[in-house]
């Protein structure tokens, strides 16, 4: 159903909703992607926010552990991304690792773990951005006309 020209300019002169429509779904499927295609505690713990205004907006998607500390976050996230080989590990700031593993607390001074099988969540995450700009012209379309978002 056609809007009349006043919803339609309505809608034209304020495209914010339609930004945070549009990163809404964005950021729910990437976090589906992501809490399905990761292990342990770090699916849980991606978030995403979206700053919307009347003319501009943007999505930032994020890790709330490792969110500020880029030093920390870039390896993790490359391990997790490209995986790795088996490999040595031991304490830097500390007499020992330490980690709980189904209810029950380890220690150790360093040991070899097995290697991290790469995820590619990275490249699923540009997929997933791929088929929204794909797509994004007949929702802005049918967002101005009908004043509806379309997830597909």
């Amino acid at each position: 159903m056609q809007g009349s020209l006043s919803d339609i300019r309505k809608r034209l002169s304020n495209p914010g909703p339609f930004f945070k429509a549009m990163f809404n779904d964005l950021g729910d499927q990437c976090l589906e992607m992501l809490r399905q295609n990761m292990y342990g505690s770090l699916n849980k713990e991606w978030t995403f926010d979206i700053t919307a205004g009347k003319q501009k907006a943007s999505m930032t998607l994020y890790h709330t552990r490792l969110e500020g500390d880029r030093e920390k976050w870039e390896p993790i996230f490359t391990y997790h991304n490209d995986g790795t080989r088996v490999h040595w590990i031991e304490p830097v700031n500390a007499e020992a690792l330490s980690w709980e593993e189904y209810g029950v607390r380890y220690f150790s001074k360093g040991h070899y773990v097995s290697a991290i099988v790469p995820l590619y969540f990275a490249e699923k995450v540009s997929r997933i951005i791929s088929d929204l700009e794909h797509t994004l012209e007949y929702k802005w379309q049918r967002w101005i006309n009908e004043g509806i978002y379309t997830r597909t």
